[in-house]
């Protein structure tokens, strides 16, 4: 399905723009209000997925551990954070290889990603991943559907 032109959430949010922000009345003769005040001048929501509506880094770190863990390696939340943070998943066991002199192959390596795609996986099928009221407030945009 493709995106909707025009989405009319703000009389479900509450969130009022600010008067600097409003648009003249005389601007756009379609444009609505409601009896509070809200416009409905938003349009569109974009969300940018991880950091804004889920947190999926801490179940990467714990994926990470569950597959070094198989290993007899072990992974602490602080050096993950301070060393590994901005690998993708072959730069952390590359990095991880190199600072611990493990010496694995491109192949072991490639090994080891997918097995902790497998935990991750897992973890996310059986953990809560969204931030507090991301899925309550994503269910009323999607409902709402007052498009012009």
């Amino acid at each position: 399905p493709g995106i909707q032109p025009h989405v009319r959430l703000q009389l479900v949010v509450g969130v009022p723009l600010p008067a600097g922000l409003e648009p003249s009345r005389r601007a756009d003769p379609r444009r609505r209000e409601s009896p509070d005040g809200m416009t409905g001048a938003l349009q569109a929501i974009v969300f940018d997925f991880d950091g804004v509506i889920a947190d999926s880094e801490p179940l990467h770190l714990r994926a990470f551990q569950q597959a070094l863990d198989d290993l007899g390696l072990a992974l602490d939340r602080d050096d993950y954070f301070a060393r590994y943070l901005g690998y993708d998943d072959v730069g952390v066991f590359e990095a991880l290889s190199r600072d611990r002199a493990l010496g694995w192959t491109s192949a072991r390596v490639a090994e080891l990603v997918d097995l902790k795609g497998e935990k991750l996986r897992a973890l996310m099928h059986g953990g809560e991943v969204l931030f507090p009221g991301a899925l309550a407030f994503i269910t009323a945009a999607a409902v709402f559907r007052a498009w012009t």
